[in-house]
Order: structure tokens, then C-alpha cells, then sequence
């Protein structure tokens, strides 16, 4: 059971690794040129050579195949939305309400034009993670308000795997509980670093761990509290 969670963890980590690299290239062209390339072709470039990692050669083609119909829904959604604003960029902002920091990188961020400037945040997943999805949006609408002074008109968050796109408008009952959740989410970390100056026993260990992965996901995902 561990080696399978090993290798979940392993072909995940090499994917979202490609998709990340194949998007950052893709959008940092300009849309003329976007136009005269796949963005397939670029995940094809940057997807891993050899299915080291992965549950088999054909669990690796699988995976390929899936995510590469996943990425042309990336790609035909955002064809209209121009140059993003910001692409692949951490940022720390105080949240002086809750004080803490909250680190987080935005994967991409459009203005849309047509509906008076607002926000468009998207997040890519390699598949649907339930507690991944639903921090990224708190966090991340706490974090617009503040580092920003506005809330993302909307969120998107696309699950290539499952070629699923998830959006969330944002208001200002957004914001209220996008600030509960992160005052549950501090005080959580606050227990689990407590937690670890004390007991160490298997099960006290694996809880934490699995805490700390889902905000980790976060990293790479909505981001990290900084007291």
C-alpha cells in the first residue's frame, strides 16, 4: 500500500510538473503566435520521457492520452482571453485581520475586457482533489482581497484528468467565508505544530502528514500560511 501511494504520488508530481511547464511557455507567447501552435505540442515537450514512476507503460500512455484531451480544454476555453496578467508567480501578502502571511502563486490571471476589467484566477490540476479545490478558492479569494484590494470575478480551476472545469464567482459572502476558513486553516496549523513537539506515536505522525499534504497541495496550489 505504500508503494502504491509512492507511485501515485511519483506520476503525479512528473505531470504536474509538464502541465506546468507546457502552460507557462504556451501563455508567455503572444496570441498570434499561440495560434500556430498546439498546446499539446507543448505538453508533448515537456512530458516525462520514460514511465518511471508511473503503475505501468500503459497507465503511462493512459495518463498521457487523458491529459493531453484535458490540456486541448484548457487551451479552446482560454483561446479569447488574450495575454494573462500574471503567469506562474508567488506572492506574499500580510493578512493583517487574521495576522498572518499568506504566501501563494498565481498559475494565471486574466483581465477580461469585455466585463469592465475584472479578475479571472485559474488553477490546473493534474485530477479533482475535493480539499485542494475547495482551499484554493478560500485562500485565494483572501488573498486577492488583500494583495489586490478586489475579489476575482471568478475562479477556475480545470482537472485535466478528469477534463472537468469547476468555476466559482466570488462576492463579498465569498470573502466572509473565505476568511473563516482560513482562521480555521491558522488555527489547525497552529495545533498541528503544537502537536508536533509532542506526541510522535504512528498515528499523530500520519495526521499531521496528511494535514500538512493538503496544504502543501496548496503550495503548488492556493499557497501557505506564514504566522
Amino acid at each position: 500500500q505504500r508503494q502504491n501511494r509512492r507511485q501515485s504520488w511519483d506520476w503525479e508530481h512528473h505531470v504536474q510538473y509538464a502541465i506546468g511547464h507546457a502552460l507557462s511557455e504556451y501563455y508567455h507567447l503572444r496570441p498570434e503566435v499561440r495560434n500556430e501552435i498546439p498546446l499539446q505540442y507543448m505538453l508533448e515537450k515537456w512530458w516525462p520521457k520514460r514511465p518511471d514512476g508511473f503503475e505501468s507503460v500503459t497507465h503511462y500512455w493512459e495518463m498521457k492520452s487523458q491529459i493531453t484531451a484535458g490540456i486541448y480544454k484548457v487551451g479552446t476555453s482560454n483561446q479569447d482571453l488574450g495575454v494573462p496578467v500574471l503567469l506562474y508567480e508567488q506572492f506574499r501578502t500580510p493578512i493583517p485581520d487574521l495576522a498572518i502571511e499568506l504566501s501563494v502563486i498565481i498559475q494565471a490571471m486574466w483581465q477580461q475586457a469585455d466585463q469592465g476589467q475584472p479578475m479571472l484566477v485559474q488553477k490546473y490540476l493534474v485530477s479533482y482533489h475535493e480539499a485542494v479545490v475547495e482551499a484554493y478558492r478560500h485562500l485565494v479569494t483572501v488573498f486577492c482581497h488583500y494583495a489586490f484590494g478586489q475579489l476575482p470575478s471568478s475562479i477556475e480551476v480545470f482537472c485535466l484528468l478528469e477534463n472537468r472545469r469547476l468555476t466559482f464567482f466570488t462576492h463579498r459572502q465569498s470573502l466572509n467565508q473565505a476568511m473563516d476558513y482560513v482562521a480555521l486553516l491558522r488555527d489547525s496549523l497552529k495545533d498541528v505544530q503544537r502537536n508536533s513537539r509532542e506526541c510522535q506515536c504512528a498515528s499523530c505522525v500520519s495526521r499531521r502528514m496528511s494535514y500538512l499534504n493538503r496544504v502543501e497541495s496548496a503550495g503548488e496550489g492556493p499557497g501557505r500560511l506564514l504566522s
